[in-house]
């Protein structure tokens, strides 16, 4: 940071710091030596005042366009801050992990937690080794409209997507969380490794895939796989206990199967089987009645199938959907990010990355028709 002085005309008088750079920690040490004495006297309640009044300074600073005041006001609430962070003796950062394990060593009475982290095992390895780090907060959780690049509508980083579907990394976590057994496959959507992680044994190109690279999800002891009920081979729980299990295998049409075992005992399954092409739209709901109420709501799911029943996940087909009779149809979620509102109104959804959308219907009694393109 530059050099930096506060002028805060309630306490202190200027700082100067002759470093034209400086990391934030040493200057809430600096802080720290000069005030503490005085802070923790104040207590953390009516220092917790000041800051917000400083933040209020600031706030009326930029909405006047008054550049010079606001200069003044932000190192005011800096330094407010830091006497705030000195007083509770917490740090926090995002997405700096072992910055905070670092700040922990350099001090251990200080409270440390995570206050916006990624989904990745780099960031989930300090918390699980770390008792001192208190926790983290994952962002995103679920995709939500908004901090998107068009023709984004959403920013598409959650655990869940737009329709509460669980991601591959939700998986992921699931794996290093749960205390039941579990284990969830993907496969390079590309030949040889190319493309991203789906959890399919369709590929969109079939005639050209020939080498498929699979990642595993599991929190078991043992994964072995299975091509066609032919023994591939198994891999044993990483020595880090959070790393997936990885094989390059020859790809061939049929059923790939992974079973998970602890102590030698089948604790979980999983089994992707090529689909045909596209034929049938299958409906199910999360219940069979609802009341006779504005208020209440049923979900429905609409599944591409081949003629066997077996999902296809790569289906790209355009559904419309009807409601006949007392029901109206309130909206039609797409996990796409490139899909809005706009479209959910007119009830139109596309079934494709792989996913089964959902879309909300108020109803008591409804029919459901298909003009499908």
């Amino acid at each position: 940071m530059n050099c930096i002085a506060a002028a805060d005309p309630h306490r202190r008088k200027l700082i100067p710091i002759k470093e034209t750079t400086m990391d934030i920690s040493a200057l809430q040490k600096i802080v720290k030596e000069r005030y503490f004495k005085t802070d923790s006297e104040r207590g953390v309640y009516h220092t917790a005042l000041w800051f917000h009044e400083e933040v209020g300074e600031l706030s009326s600073a930029i909405a006047s366009g008054d550049k010079e005041n606001a200069k003044e006001e932000f190192a005011d609430v800096l330094m407010w801050l830091l006497t705030l962070a000195n007083l509770m003796d917490v740090v926090g950062q995002n997405y700096r992990e072992n910055e905070l394990v670092a700040a922990h060593t350099k001090n251990p009475n200080r409270k440390i937690i995570g206050t916006e982290n990624r989904h990745e095992q780099g960031a989930w390895l300090p918390l699980r080794d770390k008792p001192f780090m208190s926790g983290q907060f994952l962002w995103t959780g679920i995709d939500y409209l908004g901090e998107s690049d068009w023709p984004e509508v959403a920013h598409g980083s959650g655990l869940l997507d737009k329709t509460g579907t669980a991601r591959a990394i939700a998986y992921q976590r699931q794996s290093w969380w749960s205390d039941q057994p579990m284990l969830y496959v993907m496969r390079k959507e590309g030949n040889a490794g190319a493309g991203e992680w789906v959890s399919d044994w369709s590929p969109t190109d079939i005639d050209t895939y020939d080498e498929a690279k699979i990642q595993v999800f599991s929190n078991c002891d043992e994964v072995e796989l299975f091509l066609n009920d032919v023994a591939l081979s198994s891999l044993d729980r990483p020595s880090d206990d959070a790393t997936p299990r990885i094989w390059n295998i020859a790809f061939h049409k049929g059923t790939l199967r992974a079973v998970a075992k602890n102590n030698g005992i089948i604790v979980a399954e999983q089994e992707l089987t090529t689909a045909g092409s596209p034929a049938k739209i299958v409906l199910s709901v999360d219940r069979s009645t609802i009341a006779n109420n504005w208020d209440d709501v049923v979900y429905v799911t609409a599944t591409v199938t081949d003629e066997t029943g077996l999902p296809c996940l790569n289906a790209t087909d355009k559904i419309r959907f009807k409601a006949d009779g007392a029901g109206v149809i309130a909206a039609v979620p797409c996990a796409d990010v490139t899909r809005g509102d706009d479209e959910a109104v007119i009830a139109h959804v596309i079934i494709n990355e792989g996913k089964r959308y959902r879309y909300i219907q108020f109803t008591w009694e409804v029919a459901f028709s298909n003009n499908g393109e």
